[in-house]
Protein backbone atom coordinates (compact mmCIF):
# COMPACT_ATOMS: atom_id res chain seq x y z
CA UNK A 1 0.00 0.00 0.00
CA UNK A 2 1.19 3.43 -0.93
CA UNK A 3 1.76 6.56 1.12
CA UNK A 4 -1.59 8.29 1.33
CA UNK A 5 -1.79 11.04 3.37
CA UNK A 6 -4.86 12.36 4.40
CA UNK A 7 -5.57 15.85 3.27
CA UNK A 8 -5.04 18.08 6.44
CA UNK A 9 -7.42 21.04 7.44
CA UNK A 10 -6.21 24.51 6.41
CA UNK A 11 -4.50 26.54 9.60
CA UNK A 12 -5.37 29.56 9.91
CA UNK A 13 -2.55 31.49 10.46
CA UNK A 14 -3.13 34.61 8.44
CA UNK A 15 -3.36 37.85 10.31
CA UNK A 16 -3.58 40.56 7.31
CA UNK A 17 -7.57 41.61 8.77
CA UNK A 18 -6.92 41.62 12.29
CA UNK A 19 -4.89 44.92 12.75
CA UNK A 20 -7.56 46.46 10.62
CA UNK A 21 -10.51 45.26 12.76
CA UNK A 22 -8.45 45.93 15.76
CA UNK A 23 -7.76 49.42 14.82
CA UNK A 24 -11.57 49.96 14.01
CA UNK A 25 -12.01 48.81 17.38
CA UNK A 26 -9.81 51.08 19.05
CA UNK A 27 -9.87 53.90 17.58
CA UNK A 28 -13.19 54.91 18.95
CA UNK A 29 -12.45 53.99 22.07
CA UNK A 30 -9.54 55.76 22.80
CA UNK A 31 -11.17 58.75 21.12
CA UNK A 32 -14.41 58.65 23.41
CA UNK A 33 -11.65 58.56 26.50
CA UNK A 34 -9.14 61.93 25.05
CA UNK A 35 -12.83 63.83 24.57
CA UNK A 36 -14.18 62.54 28.21
CA UNK A 37 -10.67 63.61 29.97
CA UNK A 38 -11.10 66.97 27.68
CA UNK A 39 -14.97 67.44 29.08
CA UNK A 40 -13.27 66.91 32.91
CA UNK A 41 -10.33 68.85 32.64
CA UNK A 42 -12.94 72.21 31.33
CA UNK A 43 -15.63 71.65 33.87
CA UNK A 44 -12.93 71.49 36.43
CA UNK A 45 -11.41 74.90 34.96
CA UNK A 46 -14.64 76.54 34.92
CA UNK A 47 -14.95 75.38 38.62
CA UNK A 48 -11.98 76.74 39.38
CA UNK A 49 -12.81 80.20 37.69
CA UNK A 50 -15.96 80.10 40.20
CA UNK A 51 -14.10 79.33 43.11
CA UNK A 52 -11.64 82.42 42.71
CA UNK A 53 -14.63 84.67 41.54
CA UNK A 54 -16.87 83.61 44.75
CA UNK A 55 -13.66 84.27 47.06
CA UNK A 56 -13.16 87.53 45.49
CA UNK A 57 -17.79 88.26 46.10
CA UNK A 58 -16.81 87.52 50.01
CA UNK A 59 -13.63 89.60 50.32
CA UNK A 60 -16.65 92.27 49.21
CA UNK A 61 -19.19 90.76 50.82
CA UNK A 62 -17.22 90.74 54.18
CA UNK A 63 -15.79 94.49 53.81
CA UNK A 64 -19.31 96.29 52.10
CA UNK A 65 -22.66 96.05 53.26
CA UNK A 66 -24.13 96.37 49.64
CA UNK A 67 -24.71 93.22 48.66
CA UNK A 68 -24.67 94.04 44.52
CA UNK A 69 -21.53 94.88 44.92
CA UNK A 70 -20.29 91.42 45.80
CA UNK A 71 -22.65 90.11 42.74
CA UNK A 72 -20.72 92.89 40.81
CA UNK A 73 -17.43 91.64 41.85
CA UNK A 74 -18.03 88.25 40.60
CA UNK A 75 -19.35 88.82 37.81
CA UNK A 76 -16.56 91.21 36.64
CA UNK A 77 -14.11 88.17 38.53
CA UNK A 78 -15.76 85.63 35.89
CA UNK A 79 -16.14 88.23 33.01
CA UNK A 80 -17.81 87.06 29.08
CA UNK A 81 -20.16 84.91 28.70
CA UNK A 82 -19.89 83.00 32.32
CA UNK A 83 -19.75 85.95 34.21
CA UNK A 84 -23.44 86.12 32.64
CA UNK A 85 -24.33 82.83 33.43
CA UNK A 86 -24.11 82.66 36.81
CA UNK A 87 -26.37 83.06 39.52
CA UNK A 88 -25.10 84.84 42.67
CA UNK A 89 -26.35 84.46 46.26
CA UNK A 90 -25.09 87.01 48.81
CA UNK A 91 -25.97 86.27 52.76
CA UNK A 92 -24.66 88.86 54.92
CA UNK A 93 -25.79 90.40 58.73
CA UNK A 94 -24.76 93.45 59.42
CA UNK A 95 -22.91 91.97 62.74
CA UNK A 96 -19.48 92.19 63.28
CA UNK A 97 -17.94 88.48 62.88
CA UNK A 98 -20.94 87.09 61.57
CA UNK A 99 -20.29 85.07 58.39
CA UNK A 100 -20.64 86.60 55.09
CA UNK A 101 -21.55 83.51 52.03
CA UNK A 102 -21.32 83.92 48.53
CA UNK A 103 -22.50 80.72 46.49
CA UNK A 104 -22.20 81.15 43.00
CA UNK A 105 -23.87 78.44 40.59
CA UNK A 106 -24.24 77.60 36.90
CA UNK A 107 -25.31 75.25 34.66
CA UNK A 108 -22.32 74.44 31.96
CA UNK A 109 -22.95 72.84 29.08
CA UNK A 110 -20.36 70.40 27.90
CA UNK A 111 -17.99 71.80 25.24
CA UNK A 112 -17.87 68.82 22.77
CA UNK A 113 -20.20 69.28 20.07
CA UNK A 114 -21.83 65.75 19.95
CA UNK A 115 -22.81 66.22 23.62
CA UNK A 116 -23.72 69.78 23.73
CA UNK A 117 -26.74 69.06 25.11
CA UNK A 118 -25.34 67.41 28.44
CA UNK A 119 -25.41 70.22 30.94
CA UNK A 120 -23.42 69.78 34.24
CA UNK A 121 -24.38 71.69 37.29
CA UNK A 122 -21.95 73.23 38.84
CA UNK A 123 -21.76 75.26 42.36
CA UNK A 124 -19.61 77.05 44.70
CA UNK A 125 -19.14 78.49 47.96
CA UNK A 126 -16.90 81.13 49.96
CA UNK A 127 -17.39 82.03 52.85
CA UNK A 128 -15.14 85.27 55.23
CA UNK A 129 -16.23 87.04 58.07
CA UNK A 130 -17.98 90.55 58.00
CA UNK A 131 -15.27 93.35 58.86
CA UNK A 132 -17.40 96.30 58.74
Amino acid sequence: MGDRRRPQAPVLTRQDGSLTVEAALLIPLILVVALACFEVVAVVSVRLEMVAAAREGARVAATVPAPERAVEAVRETLGGDLGARVRVTVRRSAVVGSPAVVAVAVVQPLRTPLLSAIRVPIRVEATMRVER
